[in-house]
């Protein structure tokens, strides 16, 4: 899939980084999740030439960007696996919480999910919608792609790199984003999960109903605590959940 978009942009042209980036989430995403059902929004959707690739659109990969060829974003009239066409930035989250409210009123299953990169995530339209869809309790999933390169502003006090609160807290605590990565691996794993599950059925099992609901808290609050991490440059010293 890589070798496939760097060499039909290198014909049509268009963005080829953003599109290398996600190469393997991109699989990964179309691996777990049952598209069309299930709708992928890709923030700006500059990216979306390995989504192109995996939906049936191969072979007209390096029509790109040509008259009566494929669009360089997401385009809902090209396939339904482009569940959101977009063209600019930050309005991925609001798309997938929209598209889950749809489905929850038509009683339909499935997954929506918005992949937005950490300069979109800036975007007041993103903050908006993670605060929507928050106080909805929409259930929707969110992945922040981390490049790196968060966008606004790349230019403050003569220092020529990404800055503010977000670019601190993703790039300047590599110790507590590794550690919240162990933990989010050992938690996913099926090891844990199997012996986790053991557990809560051996609680239901053997204790009176009020200590297994208390157990059952125990766990909650546990895997509550250590999903926070320290908001670097925060000013308040507070935490909050990654």
């Amino acid at each position: 899939v890589r070798w496939q978009v760097l060499d039909a942009v290198s014909v049509s042209g268009g963005h080829l980084g953003a599109g290398l980036g996600v190469v393997d989430l991109t699989v990964a995403l179309h691996h777990v999740f049952e598209t069309p059902r299930d709708e992928i929004c890709w923030d700006v959707a500059h990216q979306c030439q390995p989504h192109k690739v995996l939906t049936g659109r191969r072979s007209r990969i390096y029509t790109l960007r040509q008259g009566g060829g494929l669009s360089g974003f997401a385009k809902r009239a090209e396939s339904p696996y482009d569940a959101f066409g977009a063209g600019h930035s930050t309005t991925s989250i609001s798309a997938a919480a929209g598209f889950e409210t749809a489905r929850n009123r038509l009683g339909k299953n499935g997954h929506s999910v918005a992949v937005i990169g950490d300069g979109a995530i800036t975007g007041g339209m993103a903050w908006e919608a993670m605060n929507h869809a928050g106080g909805m309790g929409t259930k929707m999933i969110v992945v922040l792609n981390d490049n790196g390169q968060v966008s606004l502003p790349t230019f403050y006090n003569q220092v020529n790199q990404p800055v503010g609160a977000l670019s601190q807290t993703l790039s300047a605590s590599p110790t507590g984003l590794s550690i919240q990565g162990s933990i989010a691996k050992m938690e996913t794993s099926s090891g844990f999960q199997s012996a986790r599950q053991a557990l809560k059925s051996a609680t239901k099992s053997f204790l009176p109903e009020q200590l297994a609901k208390a157990a059952a808290k125990v766990d909650e609050y546990a895997r509550d605590f250590v999903k926070t991490v320290p908001f670097k440059g925060s000013g308040s010293g507070g935490k909050g959940e990654l």
